[in-house]
């Protein structure tokens, strides 16, 4: 056996000499290149955002680096002084001590280095990934046979696994490799040289791959989904590549003078920048002198490294830009900036130390932005699980991981995500007994309750299998396109799926997540006691309709799919938000609706997708504008699920529905003179200002014109914001779409004077407590109409009593007219109360709270005299105007 230095260690040493060429390394000494021959150069510009960064100083290390030999690359370049004012946070690499296997290696430790090669030998821990894993490319020493070829064993390798973990490399029977993706997919190249086969595949210790193509290129791929190319094998052997991806496919262009940079171009910038003297650079390459910093590129990571010399308040900081696309910037101090891309957008953390060997885990940053969008949010840490969002207190607990998986919980409901930057996020949410994994945006396994689903995914992008766990169940999509189900495992017992359920599976309109998600409201759905079989029978055949894949002028076949989805999540979750809208009057009738007639909800979707229109008890036709109907792009209306308190797609639909069943049938304008049926109707346009919501009443002339309701004021005309509904028109409205009267199940207070149409249509006027508890007797959700002071104030009630402070000293606000849904509770004398302002305005009676293990003393409840004062209170309006019509 022999003992020789790995090349990446030595290059190009002949193993039987190790001991004297260390020591001749050691005794020679160094040269140092003159100005002349020194023509890297680079000089001050905006920062590039896809720089990778170098390793940072540690508390108490010296800030200033140490001199390389030989115009070695290691250079550092401060965000503020060279690449402008658009400094973003960078990732620190600790330092770490030099692995020594024997007292030769701890030799060569001590030895200068030749090359910017080795330089990342020298980086603190974290610059070089395969530190972490155990596997670093440091490892200088193996031992072999004589006259064994180092990489023997890795090429004798058929299949070698892509370290993405996304696809296969393997070996064909003509020497040459292809790539086998997830979905089956092959190529004999790689996308960066399509015209260039690849000849050879190895696996590298630092876990990267070597790819070596028909032209003697050379790439390093890396997990993190970044890749170095080397124009030749000596470039790799040097760790000299000529241009480094980042994961997120930008790049920048390294051109070398031997072992240094000779200069190097960011793809997002105009500038090369050029090394003029040693450790100062131009973008011209002619200067005598530029900005003074050291910069080096980590030839086996990609990482880019820069510390700032020019005096001010920026010298000795570091900057790390690593190649997986993560940023930091270490400060003199000790303190850290940490940036961290991810597929929804970044987040920027702050620190007061950085990562270092035994620290890879930071908690509770000082502060962290989150950026999403046009959204923006930052948190400042006050004290524990504490944070200020933007002005309002706020818990949670954040970890960042130096791979840069970053975790958020929120420490009262348990709700937990994690993010990596290659675009795999977790999330738990407790409250709904849920839990998904999604990878580069798509569902890749749900547990939703006891129901588990895995889904993979074809060449197309689509799904191409989807096993239903616990049901024994896969599914799989033939060459044909058609799905075929099976067991997964073929001695447990089996039963096939039923129509629908084979309805949404084989959807060609239904991504993974709606079909997952619908499976499992479907099965709510189907369990679910207080509905007759003959309820359920009318939900399910108005969703088939909407789910057979006609498309038609009014909606495509994706659209109805899409509101299919949505009617078994209104019914199943019982969540009804009205959004930012004054639509809480017909919001109640939709959460109504699902609680007691889901069938009549399923069939305002099915008619109105697939008709364009809907017909009313009384025979009239119900055809609102469909520019209404539909969610404009961008509005909480075209995201689903709905964040908590907005509006969904098919709560939109429905609202707009609903408030035009007694329009587009009115003969009285809603200032009380006659007008032709069908010539009012509500629409819902773009809002004109923040506190404009869009709502419109609008009424044709006689010769066609359009006017719309308005108010008059001494300030001049604007529009009535809002749909003008009262006791009797909600009343109506229920009765024109399920066919039913309330009957009772629509609670005023006598004050309201609702009027002989609305107790025609049902309602029913309450002059007393007393009378409100017999009301409320039979347990039944009733709509209750009412002041909206009592909900506000046991909401700030609540609030107060979670900061430990004293909920009666919280008063009641003045309100407005409001209507919401109540249940009773005799045993309690307590109700339950669904708002559509969102969960957080929903109230538990004192059965629920004990059955849900909550303490009463710690939550606020409403008694049916607290009910029964909100429906008595006046509302007063604190705005004077007239009604009026206003030409459009």
């Amino acid at each position: 056996m022999v003992t020789t230095l790995d090349a990446s260690a030595v290059n190009q040493q002949q193993p039987n000499d190790l001991r004297s060429h260390l020591l001749r390394e050691f005794l020679t000494p160094p040269t140092r290149k003159s100005k002349s021959e020194n023509t890297t150069a680079g000089s001050p510009g905006e920062r590039s955002k896809t720089d990778a960064a170098p390793p940072a100083v540690q508390p108490g290390e010296s800030e200033k680096p140490a001199k390389t030999e030989g115009g070695a690359n290691t250079g550092h370049l401060s965000y503020k002084s060279f690449f402008g004012d658009q400094g973003a946070s960078y990732l620190n690499l600790a330092s770490n001590p030099y692995l020594s296997l024997n007292p030769l290696l701890k030799l060569q430790d001590k030895l200068p280095q030749k090359s910017g090669a080795k330089r990342a030998e020298q980086a603190p821990d974290g610059a070089q990934e395969g530190k972490k894993k155990g596997t670093s490319q440091d490892k200088p020493l193996e031992k072999k046979e004589a006259g064994e070829p180092s990489a023997k064993k890795s090429e004798e390798k058929k299949s070698i696994s892509a370290p993405d973990g996304k696809g296969t490399y393997s070996k064909l029977e003509n020497g040459n490799w292809q790539f086998t993706d997830a979905s089956g997919k092959t190529s004999k190249s790689h996308p960066d040289f399509p015209d260039k086969a690849i000849k050879n595949v190895e696996s590298q210790s630092d876990g990267s791959l070597k790819l070596t193509l028909e032209d003697g290129k050379i790439m390093r791929l890396r997990s993190s989904g970044a890749r170095l190319q080397y124009p030749d094998e000596a470039a790799f052997n040097a760790n000299h590549p000529n241009r480094v991806y980042r994961n997120d496919n930008t790049y920048k262009d390294v051109e070398w003078d031997g072992d240094s940079i000779k200069s190097f171009k960011s793809s997002d910038k105009k500038d090369r920048f050029y090394q003029v003297a040693q450790d100062q650079w131009s973008a011209d390459p002619k200067a005598q002198v530029g900005w003074k910093g050291h910069i080096d590129i980590n030839g086996i990571t990609g990482d880019f490294d820069r510390l700032c010399k020019e005096p001010g308040a920026n010298q000795n900081q570091r900057d790390i830009l690593r190649s997986d696309g993560i940023n930091e910037t270490r400060r003199a101090d000790g303190s850290v900036s940490i940036e961290v891309p991810f597929q929804d957008g970044k987040r920027t953390f702050n620190f007061k130390e950085g990562f270092s060997k035994d620290r890879t885990t930071l908690k509770q940053p000082d502060s962290f932005e989150v950026v999403s969008g046009d959204k923006k949010y930052v948190w400042k840490h006050i004290e524990g699980d504490t944070y200020d969002c933007n002005g309002e207190k706020r818990k949670a607990q954040v970890e960042l991981t130096s791979e840069g998986k970053y975790t958020f919980k929120d420490p009262e409901s348990g709700w937990t995500i994690s993010r990596t930057p290659q675009g795999r996020v977790e999330e738990s949410t407790p409250k709904e007994n849920k839990f998904t994994i999604t990878d580069q945006g798509k569902l890749i396994k749900a547990k939703i309750g006891d129901q588990e689903f895995d889904i993979k995914y074809g060449a197309d992008g689509k799904e191409s299998e989807i096993k239903h766990v616990n049901e024994n169940r896969v599914y799989t999509k033939g060459e044909d396109g058609k799905w075929k189900d099976a067991p997964i495992d073929n001695t447990r017992p089996y039963n096939k799926p039923d129509a629908f359920e084979k309805s949404i599976i084989t959807s060609p309109d239904l991504n993974a997540e709606q079909k997952t998600r619908m499976l499992e409201n479907v099965r709510k759905f189907r369990g679910m006691k207080d509905f007759s079989d003959a309820e359920k029978e009318e939900v399910f055949k108005h969703a088939a309709n909407l789910l057979d894949g006609r498309s038609n002028d009014k909606f495509d076949s994706k659209e109805k799919a899409g509101y299919a989805d949505q009617l078994f999540w209104h019914i199943a979750q019982a969540r009804n938000d009205q959004g930012q809208t004054k639509n809480c009057n017909v919001t109640v009738l939709r959460a109504l609706s699902c609680l007691d007639k889901p069938g009549s909800l399923a069939r305002v979707a099915d008619e109105m997708c697939n008709n364009g229109n809907v017909r009313t008890t009384d025979g009239s036709t119900i055809t609102p504008k469909l520019a209404s109907v539909k969610p404009r792009d961008g509005s909480p209306e075209s995201v689903f699920p709905p964040v908590d308190g907005s509006r969904s797609a098919l709560g939109k639909m429905w609202d707009v529905v609903a408030i035009n069943a007694y329009y587009q049938r009115a003969t009285v304008d809603p200032m009380g003179r006659a007008c032709a049926k069908g010539a009012l109707s509500y629409e819902e346009v773009a809002p004109t200002s923040r506190s404009d919501t869009g709502s419109r009443i609008v009424a044709k002339t006689d010769d066609g014109r359009e006017i719309y309701l308005a108010k008059s004021k001494t300030t001049g005309i604007e529009a009535y914001d809002g749909p003008h509904f009262g006791d009797k028109q909600i009343a109506d409205s229920w009765y024109q779409l399920t066919g039913e009267k309330l009957n009772g199940r629509y609670l005023s207070h006598a004050n309201r004077q609702g009027g002989e149409a609305f107790r025609n249509l049902g309602g029913k006027e309450i002059p007393s407590e007393k009378a409100l508890r017999e009301a409320l007797a039979d347990g039944k959700w009733k709509i209750i109409g009412g002041n909206t002071g009592v909900l506000e104030q046991k909401h700030a009630q609540q609030k107060a009593l979670d900061k430990g402070q004293d909920p009666r000293t919280v008063g009641k606000p003045a309100g407005g007219e409001h209507v919401w849904l109540a249940r009773l509770d005799k045993d309690t004398d307590t109700v339950t109360i669904k708002n559509s302002w969102g969960t957080k305005y929903n109230m538990m009676n004192s059965s629920e709270l004990k059955a849900a293990g909550k303490d009463p003393q710690k939550t606020i409840t409403m008694s049916v005299k607290d009910l029964y004062q909100g429906m008595q209170d006046a509302s007063y309006e604190t705005e004077s105007y007239t009604l009026t019509w206003a030409w459009r």
